[in-house]
């Protein structure tokens, strides 16, 4: 369900939160991935997760750096993130339709 803000209320309610019927508690689309209580916006994300699939060697933290522009620490984490989803991903099995 999503929120809508009330009429002359003092908190205001942020873009993409949804309230869950069963427990009520609120969420966004990015809990429970990767992209879970970052700053990076998720068009980055995405942008990042393109460079890994294209590249035929890997992309490295430094790489990531230069081209998006955060911060060195951040790109590690960054990469840090993907790489462990993809790992995750890989060990699980999908089962047949």
């Amino acid at each position: 369900m999503k929120l809508r803000e009330q009429p002359r209320s003092r908190h205001p309610v942020r873009r993409g939160v949804y309230k869950c019927k069963a427990c009520r508690k609120q969420y966004t689309v990015t809990v429970g991935t990767p992209f879970e209580g970052t700053h990076i916006p998720l068009n980055q994300w995405l942008d990042m997760i393109r460079l890994l699939c294209e590249s035929r060697e890997g992309i490295n933290a430094r790489q990531l750096h230069a081209r998006f522009g955060f911060s060195y620490k951040t790109a590690c984490s960054a990469l840090r993130r993907l790489t462990s989803a993809v790992v995750a991903t890989q060990t699980t099995e999908i089962p047949a339709p």
